[in-house]
């Protein structure tokens, strides 16, 4: 008698996954990766785990935000002024000008921060706001005097006030010549007096001759005389010591005019020329330039207007049209001293198409952006500075806020996508998977920001809906880890305020989600414990079953038979469980709260699925959530290579 076989196994499996990849917007989306991703984050790779913020609420509402020592600052909008908030002096009042085209620019030397456009300077010692630019205009006298301690002609410039606003090495320009128009010029300072400013000897051309004589020993009580203008003259003095000047100018002497000067060491007096003839002792006088007055001129301290700056080796650079600045070395107040010593300021165009988008310090260098093209900056001083142009893409224009270093490496967003850059010739496209991709529609209005192992980029990328057979943009926050290679999205809600980011690479900020009053919520963007009234909503859906194969959540042509599945999970608040079929709308299929306290536990959810090509699982939920691994129990059919 022949009895039929019976079947060894009952054709039941469980796959289980324990690891997954990040966000992949795209049709390709596969093993393991999945098609949203919003609110979550790598903190626990390769399990899935929501983001952690903690808020904090600013007591005003903010723009442009900056950090020092470790600190959030910021502009304030109170009125119509603009004003500087520095968590060392939060009762100063600094108007910060808002007059000057373009977007702010901070660039923070030591213990200053230069604003730009508004080309203001403020002190985070004193708490002081004051003018990087300097300017002084009226009637002045250009003449003689001294460097340093030495007799020097041609070296000052003297009128009240004068010195009020300069110091020692400034680089000033003088405008306004009349009398001398060759004294229209830039020139450094090197000494600096209330009522004066010293120069170079021979920086400037003076009036026409006076003549001097200086009394090499002391001068006897008694008659003297000299030729000038061929005539004879004589007058009288008192004893006088050694180093006496004695002056006269070149229209004089004429007599019974009060035309001789006669300065003597600690005094000074006018002699007065008695007679023409000769009497007494002769003195042979030496020609010498004579101060003049230029009644209207103009001495100012000059920046050049800057669009983009940074900090690099004790330098302030900046960048605008086609030109490139250096501040002088440690002194972000000149730039247009030009020496010829290792100090100076520098300045070079580049002869390229194309206006500058961005620039950064990067590994010891300054490097600048164009669309096209990268330039650094090579050397260590103005003498040996040079140019290098790179031909990589460069920052879209308008996309400056979205450079970031990281890791060595730097961040930032082309026209081709968003670009990692090592400091060589071939930088990575990074983003295809959240759909920036050369050729298509990338939006240049982007900022970023990072916690020092992560890239926050607010963008809007383009994916392709198949139910409505067109690409959309899917604005948000999308976060790059940089240690794995994965992106995630943060919810971007529709009609948010612009997100803005800030940090100093140890110390950092998301300022977004402005509430009814106005009042920005901050987000510090480390891994913070979450609050309860930072509770996020988050949600996580798998590549369909058509793609992902052989895998926890997948199927094939022969496999579609699935009882149930096991989640194990943490979770603080609730989760749903959701199934689309064929691209369909995702229906309930679960839910569960995470009344036990946050332990580890697993779910278990029934699952009937109807007939289809392929389906896909979502979850989603409330608060902190880590799911540890997906298991599918199937029965039936056999896997088939397509």
């Amino acid at each position: 008698m022949s009895l039929p076989k019976l079947p060894i196994g009952d054709r039941y499996r469980r796959e289980v996954r324990t690891e997954w990849g990040g966000l992949n917007l795209n049709e390709n989306a596969g093993d393991g990766e999945l098609t949203e991703a919003l609110n979550m984050s790598s903190r626990e790779f390769p399990l899935l785990a929501t983001a952690r913020f903690s808020k904090e609420r600013a007591d005003r509402a903010m723009c442009l935000p900056y950090t020092y020592g470790g600190w959030l600052g910021y502009q304030y909008r109170e009125g119509n002024d603009y004003l500087l908030y520095d968590h060392g002096h939060p009762g100063a009042a600094n108007v910060v000008r808002h007059d000057a085209p373009g977007e702010t620019q901070y660039a923070i030397l030591g213990h200053r921060m230069c604003i730009f456009p508004a080309k203001q300077i403020y002190d985070f010692e004193s708490g002081a706001m004051a003018d990087l630019e300097a300017s002084w205009s009226g009637s002045a006298v250009f003449g003689n005097g001294t460097d340093q301690g030495a007799a020097a002609e041609g070296c000052t410039i003297q009128a009240a006030g004068i010195g009020a606003d300069f110091h020692a090495g400034d680089a000033v320009t003088i405008s306004g010549c009349t009398v001398r128009p060759e004294n229209n010029k830039t020139a450094v300072i090197r000494e600096v007096a209330e009522n004066e400013l010293r120069f170079y000897e021979n920086t400037f051309e003076l009036g026409n001759s006076t003549r001097v004589y200086t009394a090499a020993s002391a001068m006897p009580a008694g008659d003297y005389w000299f030729f000038a203008l061929g005539a004879a003259y004589h007058f009288t003095l008192s004893p006088k010591p050694a180093g006496t000047r004695i002056t006269y100018a070149p229209d004089y002497p004429r007599a019974g005019d009060q035309s001789v000067i006669i300065e003597a060491p600690g005094a000074s007096a006018i002699g007065t020329l008695v007679t023409l003839g000769v009497s007494g002792t002769y003195l042979e006088f030496a020609s010498v330039p004579a101060p003049h007055t230029e009644t209207t001129i103009t001495v100012k301290r000059a920046l050049p207007d800057l669009d983009y700056v940074c900090v690099n080796e004790n330098r302030v650079w900046g960048c605008r049209g086609d030109a490139v600045y250096s501040s002088k070395l440690g002194d972000p107040l000149n730039w247009n001293v030009f020496d010829g010593v290792a100090t100076d300021s520098w300045t070079v165009e580049t002869g390229t198409p194309g206006e500058f988008t961005g620039c950064a310090s990067f590994q010891g260098y300054p490097v600048f952006f164009k669309e096209n093209a990268v330039f650094k900056v090579l050397g260590d001083t103005p003498q040996n500075f040079v140019l290098r142009k790179i031909n990589i893409l460069g920052v879209y224009a308008g996309a400056f806020r979205s450079i970031s270093e990281i890791r060595g490496r730097l961040y930032y967003l082309s026209q081709a996508g968003v670009m990692e850059w090592n400091g060589g010739d071939h930088p990575s496209i990074i983003s295809g998977a959240i759909g920036l991709e050369p050729g298509q529609s990338v939006s240049n209005r982007a900022c970023a920001g990072t916690d020092s192992v992560r890239y926050y980029l607010e963008t809007a990328p383009y994916k392709y809906e198949r139910e409505i057979g067109r690409w959309v943009q899917q604005p948000g926050i999308y976060v790059y880890d940089t240690r794995y290679g994965i992106w995630h999205r943060i919810q971007k809600k529709p009609g948010e305020a612009e997100t803005m980011f800030v940090g100093d690479g140890t110390h950092n900020w998301m300022i977004k989600d402005w509430d009814e009053q106005d009042i920005p919520q901050v987000y510090p963007l480390h891994a913070f414990p979450a609050l309860e009234d930072a509770a996020t909503e988050w949600a996580v859906t798998f590549a369909d079953s058509t793609r992902a194969y052989k895998t926890a959540l997948a199927g094939s042509e022969g496999k579609k038979g699935v009882l149930r599945l096991l989640i194990r999970c943490r979770l603080e608040k609730t989760m749903k469980v959701q199934i689309a079929y064929d691209g369909g709308e995702f229906e309930e299929a679960g839910e569960f709260g995470g009344e036990d306290g946050m332990a580890k536990t697993s779910r278990v959810v029934p699952l009937i699925l109807r007939r289809c090509d392929f389906w896909q699982l979502r979850l989603t939920g409330v608060g902190d959530a880590v799911i540890y691994s997906i298991a599918a129990e199937r029965y039936g059919g056999e896997w088939q290579q397509a």
